[in-house]
């Protein structure tokens, strides 16, 4: 497949992009700067890397990046504690572009805690002082992104892993949002994560799906 990545500099979107083109798949990828996406660490695969220069905020470079794709993963993140729309007006653009070129296939990471998986979150300082409080303006951007997928008639998959390592670990679960959750499971490898985007691109069974990713 031809995949379009919007995210790729970040942590997990550099391991997507790993795991993506050591299966034979082809990238166009969305970045602010291209200077912080090491092409030299390609080398090998490089005709099959294309980086267009811009962010989520320009409906044309959006539109650049899509051109002859046949998927989306989107990895973007957003830090900013203030309020503000960031991750979800540029995931709406993304969507609108998609719909606008006939592209269907998408396959996002929001977090654990978002919309029903709140519950999940376990530990008391996690969930009550990060997530409901010191992060709540982060979350809440999140389940708007989730909402802009679900409502965009899109084949959508929703993938929400927890706190983020780099151990080198591959192996994933997808649990429903009811299904309990320890500290242990609580964390999933980046590894992990870029498999399962990859996974769901490749087998359509979660389509439709919002699902918790833990590591098997």
């Amino acid at each position: 497949m031809i995949i379009a990545l919007f995210g790729a500099t970040g942590g997990t979107g550099r391991r997507v992009l790993e795991e993506g083109l050591a299966r034979g798949h082809a990238f166009r990828c969305l970045v602010r700067r291209p200077a912080t996406l090491d092409r030299a660490a390609y080398t090998e695969t490089a005709e099959r890397l294309v980086v267009v220069a811009g962010d989520t905020a320009d409906d044309s470079a959006i539109a650049a990046t899509l051109a002859g794709c046949d998927a989306v993963l989107i990895t973007l993140g957003n830090a900013n504690r203030k309020p503000n729309t960031e991750l979800s007006d540029g995931t709406d653009r993304i969507v609108k572009a998609m719909q606008a070129c006939g592209l269907r296939r998408l396959v996002a990471i929001t977090s654990l805690g978002c919309g029903d998986s709140l519950a999940q979150v376990p530990g008391f300082v996690f969930r009550e002082l990060i997530v409901k409080r010191l992060a709540r303006e982060i979350w809440a951007d999140k389940n708007r992104q989730e909402a802009v997928i679900r409502a965009s008639g899109l084949d959508w998959t929703l993938l929400r892993p927890g706190g983020l390592t780099k151990a080198d670990t591959h192996d994933w679960r997808a649990l429903p949002a009811s299904a309990p959750l320890d500290k242990a499971t609580r964390m999933i490898p980046r590894a992990a994560v870029a498999r399962a985007m990859i996974d769901c691109l490749e087998d359509a069974a979660l389509v439709g799906e919002t699902v918790t990713l833990v590591a098997a």
